[in-house]
Parts: structure tokens; C-alpha cells; sequence
């Protein structure tokens, strides 16, 4: 391949990548493990999308307050979401929801020292989601996402 089609194909690719990535609105890769496991006071309280129009309200006596949940996307963005009143329940490394006779899970994950909830919309290994911080980590104003890290796509 001589030089020139190398420098095309290389600009192509990466300008292809930089397409996809910038049609999706934001990213939500790059978080670390969540090796402390999940409990009752690490969730309750308010989180905030920050990667998403959305919030996830869990009281202690384990009634939820949902609006924006992601629950089925296409290949680059979610499009549909769910609002309404339910229950809550956490294991070890999940938070499970029901809201109205319909269940969903929201995973946990670290960004640096602050835990970050996501919520996968439709086939996981298409990588739009929905990443939540609680909104008492930062006073009231929703943090900018970090994109400084690789990361798969996420819906706006």
C-alpha cells in the first residue's frame, strides 16, 4: 500500500470514529471497579444523569422515584425511557428496580473515589447507557462527564 492510500485510510478510520462518538452526545466508559459492595446507605438519596436528562430518587424505606431511566436504544442513542414510582433492592454489585410490574438493573462503578450507578439501554454490548452521580458528592450542580478516558458510547 503506497503512502498516500495508508494516510487515507488512516484519516478515514479516525474520522469515521470521530463521527460515531460525536453523533452519541456523550460517553460513559472509563470507570474503575466497584470493589466495595453495594448497601442500603451508599444508595439512598438523589442521583443525577450526567450523561443523560434523568434522575433516580431512592428513599431508605426503599421507595423509588424514577424519570429518564434508559430502556431500549438503537446502536448509538436510547429511545425510550421510563418514568415512574416503585421499589428498590441492592446485592452485592446491583441495584434492582421495579417500577409498575417491569424490573431493571442499575450497576455500580468508581469514577476516582466517586461512585458512579449506570443503566444499560437495551443490548449491553452496544454500550448506551445512562451514568448517575449522586447529587449530594456535588452540592447541587450536576458535574461535566469524563471523557478524558476511553469509554463506550452513551446516549444523550
Amino acid at each position: 500500500m503506497t503512502s498516500s492510500r495508508r494516510y487515507l485510510a488512516v484519516t478515514t478510520t479516525a474520522l469515521s470514529c470521530a463521527l460515531l462518538v460525536s453523533g452519541c452526545g456523550y460517553l460513559t466508559g472509563g470507570l474503575d471497579p466497584d470493589n466495595e459492595p453495594l448497601t442500603d446507605s451508599r444508595v439512598v438519596g438523589t442521583w443525577e444523569g450526567t450523561t443523560c436528562q434523568a434522575s433516580l430518587t431512592l428513599a431508605a424505606d426503599h421507595t423509588a422515584h424514577i424519570t429518564g431511566l434508559p430502556v431500549a436504544a438503537d446502536a448509538s442513542k436510547v429511545t425510550k425511557t421510563l418514568n415512574g414510582d416503585g421499589t428498590w433492592t441492592v446485592s452485592a454489585d446491583r441495584l434492582s428496580l421495579i417500577i409498575g410490574t417491569s424490573g431493571h438493573e442499575v450497576l455500580s462503578g468508581k469514577d476516582g473515589s466517586t461512585t458512579v450507578l449506570y443503566a444499560t439501554a437495551g443490548d449491553p454490548d452496544l454500550g448506551v447507557a445512562c451514568r448517575y452521580v449522586r447529587r449530594d458528592d456535588y452540592g447541587t450542580s450536576t458535574p461535566e462527564p469524563n471523557t478524558s478516558r476511553p469509554s463506550s458510547i452513551l446516549a444523550s
